[in-house]
């Protein structure tokens, strides 16, 4: 098949004081963002850039994830089961389950919400956000806690199939509507993703065209409404489109999801290609793609095992690729993302060399092993121990705390903590018309 190249606009170069313009017409840096300063946004919703504090909390969530996943576990998180993530169940992670968008939730029934186009015809940021939240309340009553909008690019020509997806043909404005909707989402706790990006102005030969862009037209005009999404509203998702950008696909671009995504624009959450919109395993890895919808094709287990070992890529970078995802997901707060007994501490901690003493019928059992400070600095942990039901016909929760104890360690400190479990402790109650009893299960 012959190459298609789009060819977008370029701007003519004329400095503001050669043209004697006001000061309002300075020169922007590429850097530079188009959009309003941010209002400040509490913990609970991420809908404007997150407080030091929050950044702290989210960061401390994932890495602990992080340092608990096995290889196989982390491989599997870098790519979709259709429209869902694969979750972990025994870390309490949950899955990222995905509706597509943005004119609404594409899920069973919902509200058709007004085209993009029209609700930037409103030029009314205000009203946009209000959107953003009816949508992802939606999206939450569909069980879903991720929408697969807003669309921000450019409106380039009036023959693109899907220009009422998209805010304006101005980038200011573009801007101002992207931010918005997406605080608006997120302030409800629902991952907005920013797409496509970039440059996916068209749909004839948009899977293999490469568009060719003048730099200076490139950040002032095409890249506005994604930067100010990242820098201005924290968006925890970005698409990566099916077009090429100088010949790359976008999803392998490393200049455009490395480089000025993420490394220029301090873009702290997850890249997901559009569906099959991904041509590689290390390259596309390499240049800051983190995960592969709908499914794996080329990040398949036996794939990524494979470039781990030609060192085409490092552990570094699939664990970035996990850590991203583990941020969006602790930044939910979704329900339950902190289920009962789960609690967060300023260190990390090792547990080793369980063991357990003789049954006794009148005294139980004594559960000892070591706690190991870890981390950095002085915390307290709370050991629990739980017991899990024999085969029974007794109708038994799945686990039950019965036992506990904090413990407070320096760094590095290891100390040995000893767990007693009395014999009520594997009992239950039986009742009988003439005589009540209580009756112990021996434990195995």
């Amino acid at each position: 098949m012959p190459k298609t190249t789009f060819l977008l606009w370029n701007l003519s170069v004329a400095a503001c004081a050669t043209l004697a313009l006001p000061a309002a017409c300075a020169p922007m840096s590429q850097n530079t963002s188009m959009s309003t300063p941010p209002p400040t946004s509490p913990c609970s919703a991420p809908a404007a850039p997150a407080s030091p504090g929050c950044q702290a909390r989210e960061d401390s969530q994932a890495e602990a994830w992080l340092s608990a996943l096995t290889l196989d576990e982390k491989i599997a998180l870098v790519s979709g089961t259709g429209f869902d993530t694969v979750g972990v169940p025994r870390l309490h992670i949950p899955s990222l389950r995905m509706t597509d968008g943005p004119l609404g939730v594409r899920y069973g029934k919902a509200t058709a919400f007004p085209a993009a186009a029209l609700l930037a015809a409103t030029f009314d940021p205000a009203l946009a956000e209000r959107v953003g939240a009816a949508i992802a309340r939606e999206t939450k009553a569909h069980g879903k806690n991720v929408i697969l909008g807003p669309a921000v690019n450019i409106v380039r020509t009036p023959l693109n199939g899907r220009n009422f997806e998209y805010f304006s043909e101005d980038p200011e404005l573009a801007s101002r509507m992207a931010v918005a909707y997406v605080r608006g989402v997120q302030s409800q706790g629902v991952v907005a993703t920013i797409k496509h990006f970039a440059a996916n102005n068209q749909e004839i030969e948009r899977t293999r065209g490469s568009v060719e862009v003048d730099p200076r037209a490139l950040h002032e005009i095409y890249l506005p409404a994604f930067e100010a999404a990242v820098k201005q509203a924290s968006v925890w998702a970005v698409m990566c489109a099916y077009n090429k950008i100088g010949g790359i696909y976008a999803c392998e671009n490393p200049w455009l999801l490395a480089e000025t995504l993420k490394r220029d624009w301090g873009f702290r959450g997850l890249v997901m290609s559009d569906w099959a919109a991904n041509h590689s395993t290390a390259p596309s890895m390499r240049a800051g793609l983190d995960l592969e919808m709908p499914k794996a094709e080329w990040f398949k287990a036996a794939a990524t095992l494979d470039a781990l070992a030609k060192q085409e890529i490092s552990m570094a970078t699939l664990d970035d690729m996990v850590l991203r995802q583990l941020r969006a997901i602790a930044a939910l707060n979704l329900d339950p993302l902190f289920p009962f007994g789960f609690g967060l501490s300023y260190s990390t901690f090792a547990y080793r060399d369980l063991s357990l003493s003789a049954w006794q019928p009148e005294e139980g059992i004594v559960a000892h092993l070591k706690v190991k400070n870890t981390g950095s600095r002085r915390a307290a942990e709370v050991v629990q121990l739980y017991v899990c039901r024999p085969a029974t016909t007794i109708a038994r929760p799945e686990q039950e705390l019965r036992a506990f104890a904090r413990v407070d360690l320096a760094a590095g400190e290891e100390r040995e903590v000893a767990l007693k479990l009395n014999p009520r402790a594997f009992a239950y109650f039986g009742a009988s018309v003439r005589s009540p009893c209580r009756r112990i299960a021996k434990p195995r």
